[in-house]
Parts: structure tokens; sequence; C-alpha cells
């Protein structure tokens, strides 16, 4: 309480711009303020008038009891403007305490003299009093009024979502007064279209022992209990969420409240002893936008046997938010088609006021996490306020756009894990002992480049497998192998080992495979042995089907016609091509130097092979044979 020289109320005027029409449904539930966060506005439209009020204000003791406990309204001089309870657009006020009044009388001469000092006297109002100054002929008296506070609620009747905007502002004129009460509490009521929000208060009339009597030590306090609510609002078939924030202070005498709030919000205000304080009361209107989280599964080749539990971690930036430190855990029952998706239901998300942190726990093995998607009820993708970071598995949704419809409202986010089986290649060496089938045969050797090392086929199955990592869609390997000496390769079968899936048949070595992620491959090798025989006989000239070889070492007369014939045959498993057959001679006379050379050869019934003395034969498929000839005289 304290001594105020001058006085000027002034209403708050700033309009604060906010976005939808709105009937806004203000409950006396309970609940922190809600951090602010940049976002862009929607639209304006109408909220509906917002009117204040008072009532219930008393004198206590400052824990609710009242002081004095009988006729407290009389002994604290309880007023208001307009009545307890009535809402109005303009400053709603109440007031308590006996206003001093100060006066001085004249003679009836009409002048003043030695002894017309100023006086003082206390006085109850019949009205809510904020002071007067009267001048009558023989008196002359003048009160500064009792000490009120009053809330001006703001003139806007749009708000726009996502920011924060003015409910009203809040004063309180500290005159001194003369009370029995140093406290005084009550209850302050906004109205929004027609809903309202009340909150109690309690104001500390401190003593002024300090000096100046603004002083700081001096200051009343106004603490509001209640005051920080959130709540659910209706807007063309979509929810908000309205918080109440608290209050800032605009300063004193005739200061007014900026258009957006600056500082900390509180729930207390600081007044100042012989001024008017002002103190803005600032809210913030948030769509609601329904989210919810899906796990899909798929498989990038080979199926697995069984599905995992995957469990989700959630984050919230606001305390008291569905999504606050929550945990779930989604389980797809299948890779493909019904039951392939699982879903969390829809919880509510401030799209504008709140950060959300959505994380996927760790794979399990052969798992992995290939995308995360955020989607609206519409189908479309969210295009703004939507963070994924695939390595911490997270997608963090901050200052999303709001919806311009209910159908599009909802959010969906979308987890994708695929199963990438290992890709693992089966090598086999097969040979062909004996008969026609192929068996697998060990201590055969491959070369695959992405092992990088050889593999060698172990054990009786004559089979070597290796894991082969294909990190992207397919990848290209080489597989060679080594070939043993009398074998020749001669084919490779290669097939994926999923059902259904065709064998590839080559006949190189190497031979490139693509590798399909996810799947596992199975390659069979053929090597076939080679092998060639060739035998040379002699036959006198005039044996023409060749019925009696020559013995060999047999003497025979010189200047006998002889044939000599070649029979060149394919021992091995596998056709032989590019056979050359060339035979030499000596002559050995009794007088002079030998004599060396080539006889010609020629083979019979083969056009295809030139006579010479050298023959290349094309081809021989294996067992079988072919002749050739010379002729000479012995």
């Amino acid at each position: 309480m304290g001594t105020v020289a001058s006085r000027q109320r002034r209403a708050g005027t700033r309009r604060a711009a906010l976005g939808a029409a709105l009937a806004l449904v203000l409950g006396l539930g309970l609940a922190p303020v809600v951090s602010v966060l940049t976002a862009s506005p929607a639209s304006a439209a109408t909220t509906g008038t917002i009117q204040a009020s008072f009532t219930n204000h008393r004198g206590t003791d400052g824990s609710g009891t009242l002081n004095p406990t009988t006729n407290n309204t009389t002994a604290n001089c309880i007023r208001y403007n307009p009545g307890s309870g009535t809402l109005t657009t303009s400053e709603a006020r109440t007031a308590h305490g006996n206003e001093i009044v100060n006066y001085r009388t004249r003679s009836w001469f009409l002048f003043y003299t030695p002894w017309s000092a100023w006086q003082t006297t206390n006085r109850c109002p019949t009205n809510l009093s904020d002071g007067f100054t009267n001048n009558g002929d023989l008196r002359e008296e003048y009160s500064l009024g009792q000490s009120i506070i009053g809330l001006t609620p703001s003139p806007s009747t749009t708000v726009a979502s996502g920011t924060s905007f003015l409910l009203g502002t809040f004063r309180h004129y500290n005159n001194p007064i003369t009370a029995t009460a140093s406290y005084y509490e009550g209850t302050m009521g906004v109205s929004l279209g027609g809903s309202a929000l009340s909150s109690t208060y309690v104001l500390h009339e401190t003593p002024n022992s300090a000096t100046p009597a603004s002083s700081p030590v001096n200051n009343d306090t106004v603490t509001f209990t209640n005051l920080l609510r959130t709540e659910t609002v209706s807007l063309n078939g979509m929810t908000y969420r309205l918080s109440v924030q608290g209050f800032t202070t605009a300063g004193t005498g005739t200061a007014q409240c900026a258009s957006t709030p600056t500082g900390s919000f509180s729930t207390v205000v600081q007044t100042v002893e012989e001024t008017t304080t002002v103190a803005c009361l600032w809210a913030r209107l948030d769509q609601v936008r329904p989210l919810s989280v899906v796990k899909q599964v798929a498989a990038a080749g080979d199926v697995p046997g069984s599905i995992p539990t995957t469990t989700f971690t959630s984050a919230s930036s606001v305390s008291n938010s569905p999504w606050a430190a929550s945990s779930f855990s989604l389980t797809p029952t299948a890779i493909t088609g019904t039951g392939s998706s699982a879903a969390l239901a829809a919880r509510d998300f401030r799209a504008t006021g709140e950060r959300v942190t959505l994380t996927e726990g760790v794979p399990a093995t052969s798992w992995e996490l290939s995308s995360i998607t955020c989607w609206d009820g519409g189908g479309a993708a969210l295009t703004g306020g939507v963070t994924v970071t695939l390595v911490t598995r997270q997608v963090v949704l901050e200052n999303v756009p709001e919806a311009t419809s209910a159908q599009t409202a909802p959010i969906v986010c979308t987890f994708v894990n695929t199963y990438v089986a290992p890709t693992v290649l089966t090598l086999i060496s097969t040979t062909i002992p004996s008969g026609t089938a192929a068996v697998p045969t060990p201590g055969w050797s491959f070369t695959v480049d992405a092992v990088g090392a050889p593999l060698v086929t172990a054990g009786a199955a004559g089979s070597v497998a290796a894991t082969i990592p294909v990190p992207a869609g397919n990848r290209v390997v080489r597989i060679t192998e080594t070939l043993q000496t009398g074998y020749v390769f001669d084919s490779m079968v290669c097939r994926r080992n999923d059902v259904g899936a065709l064998p590839v048949t080559v006949t190189v070595n190497p031979y490139d495979l693509t590798l399909e992620r996810g799947r596992s491959y199975t390659c069979s090798a053929l090597n076939l042995r080679y092998g060639v025989d060739l035998v040379k006989q002699a036959y006198l000239a005039t044996d023409t089907t060749f019925t009696t070889p020559l013995a060999a070492g047999q003497e025979r007369q010189a200047g006998t016609p002889v044939v000599w014939r070649y029979t060149v045959r394919n021992t091995g498993q596998t056709p032989l091509t590019g056979i050359v057959l060339r035979d030499a001679y000596t002559v050995t006379p009794t007088v002079g130097s030998p004599t060396t050379g080539h006889t010609v050869i020629s083979c019979p019934g083969r056009p295809d092979i030139p006579s010479g003395t050298t023959v290349t034969i094309p081809s021989l498929a294996a067992g079988a044979e072919i002749s050739c000839q010379s002729s000479g005289v012995l």
C-alpha cells in the first residue's frame, strides 16, 4: 500500500491475429505451459468475443481464511465494476479498502487560514472508486481511490494458431488504502465464445516499510493459481489445443501490451506501489493432428521363418503429451498382403506446438530399416516439419504445417523393415569317374572376387560355401575354377535356391554371376577328363582292307610297297578339337648320310581334312576315332 500522485486507466487495444473460426472451450483442467515454437500461422478466422469478470473478492489471512470472518465485504469495502461475476468486453474491475480522502476547509470568508491545513480521513465509497477531486465553496478534497485490479479483454476476434496471442491486459491500480486484511483472494474469469476460464488469485498488500514507496521491497504481488492450462477446442471439424501461457510485464503507468510476448511467462505479477502496473495475459492455439505409427515388413530375397517384434520409443517437447516418454511394440505377421502391416492407434500431436521424436529399436539380425515416410490423411507426403535419419532410426516431427481439412489432418508415419537373408554362394565341383553320372569331387578350388581367396571344396560332397556381401540390389561376382591336370572345364549350372527359380547353364570359365540381395545361389561345375590315343600300324600295299598288320621288326625285301595306318582315338570324356597329326621319318642309306622328313598323310573319306605332311583333325567326340594313312616303299 502507498501513495500515488496520478493514475490513468487504459484498456488494452492491441489486436492479436490468431487463425481459425472457433468456439473456444476453456475448462478448469490443469496443464503446463506449452513451449513456444515458430510456425507458419493458419489464416485468420472468427474466435468469438473475449470477456472478463471478477467474483468472490474478499479479505483473507493469505491461506483462505476470511479476515474478518464476518462482514468481510463491509469491513474490507469490497466493490466491483461491473457487478460480481458480470462479464464485460470493457475492463472488469474489483477493489478493496477504504480510500484515503485528503481535504481542507475554508473560512466563511472563503479563504484559507493558517489553520486550514490538509487533513486525511478514510471512507468506504458506495461504488468502486478510482478517485475524485472536489473543490467546493467551503471544502476542497481529493482521493486517489481504492486498490483496484482489472482485466481488459483483448478486442481481437481472430487468432493465428502456432503463435501466442493476447487474452487480456491486467492492471493493478496500487493506491493507498486502509483495510483490515493484507491479503485479498478472488476469482478472475475469461470467456471466449461463451465458454469460460476461471483462475483464483491471491493479492498480497505488503506493508510499505521501505523508502521510497516505489522500492521493490514494497511491491505487492498477485499470484494466480490454476491459470496455466491446456484445453481442447473444435474448429471446422478439426481439433485444436488452447494453452494459457501466463503473464508478461508490460511496465507501469500508461504502458500497453505488445502484439507478441517478450520475456518469460509467469503466474505472479509484481506490482509497484503508488503507480499502475500493467501485465499481459497470453495464450496459444495449436492444431491437433492425429498421429499414428505403422510398421511394415518386406523381404529382399528369401523369406524369413518368423517376424520379430519391434519396440519403438517416443519423446515429446510437451510433458503431458501422449508421446512423452512412451514405448510401444508392433509385430506384423506376414511379409506380403494381409498382416504385413501393424499400426499403433492414433494419438494427438500438436502440429505447430510440439516436437515429437519417434525411434525404432535396433533391428533383429538380418533385418534392416529401409525407409521412414510420413503421409497425411489424403495420401500426400508431408512436405515440411519432418526430419528422417535412417542411421539413428528416427523421425522428428516439429513445426509441421497445419492441415487444411479434416480429411488431411491425420498423419501416418510408416517404418518399413526389410529382411535381408545372407547371400550365400555354394560352389560344387563334379567329375564323371565312371559311367555317365557326374558326382561331387573334393579337392578342387574356386576363386570368387568378393571373397578374395581360393575356396577349396571339402568333404565327400565336394562343395564349399561363402557368404557374399551384396550392399545394393544386386552385385556381379566372378567365379573362377582352377583346373586340375588332366581335366578340362565343361560347363557350370547356376541356380537361385528359392523355389521356382530357373537354372542357367554356361560354358565359360571364369563366369560372371549376378547375385540378388538376400538370395542364395548354388553353382555346380562339371570337369571332364581329356585323353587321346594314337596307334600306328604298317600293312602291305596289297592289303587294301587292312586285315593283317605287319609285325614289328619283321624283315621285308627292299622296294616292298607298304601303307602306314594311323588310328587316333579320343579316350577322354570331352570332345577334342584341333588334333594335329604328323609323322617323321629317317632314311639311312648304305653309303652316305641319313636323310629326314615328314611323310604325306591323308585321311580317306574326310574331304574336310586336306592331305599334307601335317594334318589337323577339326574335332573328335569322346570315345570316337579316326583313321588316316600314308604310303611308302621299304
